[in-house]
């Protein structure tokens, strides 16, 4: 939590001189673009993933599930940037944006051996692509310059991620919708703003966890 309290005590020294009077209300119709950074505990297992043709790759690669079920598929921590641009009328949030998680891992922490057609295969995990296309409906209620809200997310979610069987490289790509809800906080300064929130999914790959985005409403 430190770094977004930091953030709030710089927006509240910088708005030091500015009149102590009430701020003027918000306007009905507001467009805001922000960008921010997210963090999460995640469980990527629910979903399906589809076998790409790749180059030298096992013929038995199609059958391989079992090291999905793993570290870094699940148990992991992925943080990342995200960006997100909103349309606000009447206090109803319409949200688009795009995020970018990215799990840090060791390949030699995934080295599983896999017995496939009653022999054993030892595969280990090289690499996971993760990014997200974000949709969100929610409600905001504005009390002077802070302003909690609500959202329900609908976010379209992309894997790629490479496994080395038995030293060879096969490729797998999936995709997957995730529902789920945001609960969070804006703090306004004129144009500028600072968003604090935290979000969970219920349907789809589950996670868990934050995010902090500064932006300009117009």
């Amino acid at each position: 939590m430190t770094l977004p309290l930091l953030a709030m005590m710089a927006l509240s020294v910088a708005h030091a001189g500015l009149d102590e009077e009430s701020p003027p209300p918000r306007e009905d119709n507001v467009v805001e673009l922000s960008f921010g950074y997210l963090g999460q505990w995640s469980d990527e297992r629910n979903r399906s993933l589809e076998l790409q043709p790749t180059a030298g790759a096992p013929p038995f690669a199609g059958s391989v599930t079992d090291p999905f079920l793993g570290k870094p598929f699940v148990g992991s921590v992925v943080a990342g940037p995200m960006l997100e641009w909103r349309g606000i009328y009447k206090q109803v949030r319409l949200t688009a944006g795009v995020r970018f998680p990215f799990s840090n891992f060791r390949p030699s922490d995934t080295l599983q051996t896999v017995d496939l057609g009653g022999a054993s295969h030892e595969v280990v995990v090289r690499s996971m692509s993760l990014w997200d296309f974000r949709t969100g409906i929610g409600f905001e209620v504005p009390f002077k310059r802070v302003s909690p809200f609500f959202d329900v997310l609908g976010d379209v979610q992309t894997m790629t991620t490479q496994l080395s069987i038995d030293g060879a490289t096969a490729t797998y790509t999936g995709r997957a919708f995730s529902l789920g809800g945001r609960l969070g906080a804006r703090y306004q300064v004129d144009h500028l703003f600072v968003a604090l929130a935290a979000e969970a999914t219920a349907i789809g790959p589950l996670r868990l966890g934050g995010s902090l985005q500064v932006g300009l409403g117009f």
